[in-house]
């Protein structure tokens, strides 16, 4: 499904007419599920809250929203244009909490199991990616 729609992509000819994109700001989901939701782990005690949650919300999403496609944005370490711009742009911002930590490898897998592409840019914020696929999506014909 989403194979089929980056061929289109590289041949310039994308008909999205009839077609619905969803598209998902993975860190923003991710701390929203963390904070919401009570502490779980695994029998090994590995953090699964997220996890539990995304899982949750990914099955809903397809089962009952029926997307022809499904993208998570996910931002990348290197700094953004925003930061060249405003240096002390997300200055104040803490670290990230310790029980998140090792559910992000465990979120990126879940992604993989679901088919569930995720679209990074070095210098860009998943909003920036996932707003320029929504437009490029309406452009096409489609609903994001």
């Amino acid at each position: 499904m989403h194979r089929a729609m980056a061929q289109k992509q590289s041949q310039n000819d994308v008909d999205l007419s009839g077609q619905t994109v969803w598209v998902i700001d993975l860190f923003s989901r991710v701390y929203q599920l963390f904070h919401a939701l009570p502490e779980m782990s695994s029998p090994e005690g590995t953090p699964v809250s997220v996890i539990f949650g995304l899982t949750r919300d990914l099955i809903d999403i397809t089962e009952k929203k029926k997307p022809n496609y499904l993208f998570c944005g996910s931002d990348t370490p290197e700094p953004t244009f925003r930061h060249k711009q405003f240096e002390a742009y997300k200055a104040t911002r803490s670290e990230m909490p310790a029980d998140l930590v090792p559910q992000l490898p465990l979120v990126k897998k879940l992604l993989e199991v679901f088919g569930v592409p995720c679209i990074e840019l070095a210098g860009y914020e998943a909003d920036d990616v996932l707003a320029t696929l929504a437009v490029q999506t309406v452009a096409a014909g489609g609903d994001c």
